[in-house]
């Protein structure tokens, strides 16, 4: 999860979601933290542990 305030509004939060299958999809939430709207990713992020 990484989270970024600020992003297209004042006030307002996205945060990038990783679900079970690799994809991620990116939640937006109001200053009380209530969910306004999501976005899902076009990409699969693979990591890599060395």
């Amino acid at each position: 999860m990484k989270s970024e305030g600020g992003t297209e509004e004042p006030g307002m939060y996205a945060v990038e979601v990783k679900q079970a299958d690799g994809t991620s999809i990116e939640v937006y939430l109001d200053t009380s933290f209530k969910v306004t709207d999501t976005s899902k990713e076009s990409t699969v992020e693979t990591e890599y542990v060395s």
